[in-house]
């Protein structure tokens, strides 16, 4: 499941919430949130919040903030000291922020903090009191920290829950949250997108059955009571409900939806607020619907000894596409960025474990008369390594069941393409042939009932760098067509596309082969999906398995209602050399 941290909050609201807690020990000025292990490079990302809890004015004339590692001890370095004059009315804030400071909103210090990430603490004093003391990260020196330390992880601040409660434990007192600095910790209605998960996680037509899962936290101090919850697709909401919800508990909701508009759709949660007309929105995630600009053309999981595992990706189109800040994973894996350089409409691009094992596989391949569907020259010049390739599992692993998945991404992180491999959960049969590819069958897919992905089927089990040996070009015709005319697998056409259109009241189809003297040779079933374009593959085979002989055949096309009734037949004959 997908991990996301963002924090959503009503415009305009910012209440302080205080509780007095019986023998807690309060100080009027404590530190109430602090970042001690930004995302990516600390340097100018580090800040440290002080609160007025008092009801009184306080100075800050005088008053140090200090750091120490928890690797030396209690040796406290001093990083702020509040200068005369200073003043912090009640229940205001004060922001320490690290030098060439690049969040919002502006500190009112700037100040190299070096705060390091764990374990360590930090510290405000007046003189020889201490006012505030809090450790994090696995301290075990007592003298570094209130009881027990508080929590740590990359990019979540330290906050006290509620704002400027002190019970004397770190531990207690701060949870780890996405950090607002100036800003009200927790409001008393607030929903935290904890994380979330699409099943398909991308979809390559419209109206495909999606789930989309949410977990979400109450990240606010009050009890959110019960609320319909919404999801927006493209302008269409998806009602579910939001049960009563404690603060600090969570809660996953599910929603089954069919999307119908294209592109790369922002999926929005909507709701409710429960004191205002104001609504609460969560943008977790996006779905991209249909073919992008960029797609998976072509895998191989599965190599033979010394091949090498690759993806093939393409440019769908007719513009260029600068690979720069693309992006692509495997199930288990982190992103990794693809090479910086430009593709053009339909160019293939292969990105390789061994971009040297695989030229050797195509001259080989050329030398054995294995055809890949181009000149082995052309298909090397389209061949890549990728640095740090994500290894492809064959089998499922853990609770899933699929093997892996391949997943392509845009520069803002958005899955705009995949492919599932192996196992029961895939769009297409596992598959632990050797050396054996899984081909795309066209950007769009041409049939509404069926995988848009199969084996190869040239001989030497692979075409990287060429084209696909299950796709068909041009557009679906209006008539009943096969394409090509001539099944040749000594030539490398091993496959041939049965197309066809069906329009209203057209619903569904049925469709044989037969030999010259009516004798049955391959039943390829039908389907009811409604009036669409149709692609179906034959791979020259017989019900049995086995190849068919030379000769004519005759493809015997029959459409039908949606009440299943015959409408009429159309036959089509072609040749196997």
């Amino acid at each position: 499941m997908a991990r996301l941290s963002l924090r959503w909050f009503v415009r305009g609201l910012a209440t302080l919430a205080l509780i007095s807690l019986p023998g807690a020990s309060w100080a009027s000025l404590v530190i109430n949130e602090f970042l001690p292990d930004p995302e990516g490079s600390d340097g100018g990302r580090e800040f440290v919040e002080l609160l007025n809890t008092g009801p009184e004015t306080e100075s800050l004339a005088g008053v140090s903030l200090q750091f120490a590692n928890g690797a030396v001890g209690a040796v406290w370095a001093n990083r702020w000291t509040g200068q005369d004059g200073l003043l912090l009315a009640p229940g205001l804030r004060y922001l320490i922020v690290d030098r060439n400071w690049l969040g919002d909103p502006a500190g009112q210090a700037e100040v190299y903090l070096g705060l390091q990430n764990g374990p360590d603490a930090v510290r405000l004093v007046r003189g020889e009191a201490v006012l505030d003391l809090v450790g994090y990260g696995p301290l075990t020196d007592p003298d570094m920290m209130e009881t027990d330390p508080a929590d740590l992880a990359p990019g979540r601040s330290l906050s006290r829950r509620p704002d400027g409660r002190d019970t004397g434990n770190n531990h207690m007192d701060f949870v780890l949250a996405e950090p607002t600095p100036g800003a009200p910790n927790f409001l008393p209605f607030s929903l935290e997108v904890i994380a979330w998960d699409l099943d398909p996680p991308s979809v390559d037509r419209l109206s495909m059955r999606v789930q989309f899962t949410l977990e979400i936290l109450n990240n606010g101090t009050e009890t959110f009571p019960t609320r319909p919850i919404i999801l927006r697709v493209a302008s269409e909401d998806h009602p579910s409900l939001l049960d009563q919800l404690p603060a600090g508990q969570e809660r996953m909701i599910s929603w089954i939806f069919r999307p119908r508009s294209g592109g790369i759709l922002p999926l929005e949660v909507l709701v409710a607020h429960p004191e205002g007309p104001d609504t609460l929105i969560l943008n977790p995630a996006t779905l991209q619907v249909g073919p992008g600009n960029l797609i998976l053309n072509e895998v191989l999981a599965v190599p033979r000894q010394g091949q090498g595992e690759w993806v093939e990706i393409s440019v769908t189109g007719d513009q260029e596409v600068d690979l720069t800040g693309h992006l692509l994973r495997d199930e288990d894996g982190p992103w990794r960025p693809l090479p910086e350089v430009r593709m053009v409409p339909g160019e293939l691009l292969v990105l390789t474990q061994d971009s040297v094992a695989l030229a050797e596989w195509h001259l080989d391949n050329q030398a054995h008369g294995a055809v890949t569907g181009c000149p082995p020259e052309l298909a090397i010049a389209r061949q890549v390594n990728l640095t740090g390739w994500p290894t492809l599992n064959n089998t499922p692993t853990g609770d899933r069941d699929f093997a892996d998945r391949v997943y392509l991404a845009d520069p803002f992180g958005n899955v705009i393409d995949h492919l599932t491999i192996g196992g029961g959960g895939s769009l297409i049969g596992g598959q632990s042939d050797p050396g054996l590819s899984l081909e795309r069958l066209a950007a769009v897919p041409r049939n509404p009932g069926a995988s848009n992905w199969a084996p190869c089927t040239a001989r030497a089990g692979s075409s990287p760098g060429c084209a696909n040996s299950v796709a068909v070009t041009g557009l679906v015709p209006s008539g009943f067509t096969v394409q090509p005319r001539v099944l040749d697998p000594a030539s490398g056409i091993t496959t041939v596309h049965f197309l066809f259109e069906l329009t209203e009241p057209q619903t569904g189809w049925d469709l044989r082969v037969f030999d010259l003297w009516g004798g049955l040779v391959r039943d390829l079933g039908g389907e009811n999906l409604g009036a669409g374009p149709r692609d179906l593959m034959w791979d020259g085979r017989d019900d049995q398995g086995r190849p068919a002989g030379p000769g004519g055949y005759v493809v015997l096309l029959e459409v039908l209602d949606r009440f299943f009734n015959n409408l009429g037949r159309e036959k089509v004959l072609m040749v196997i050399r």
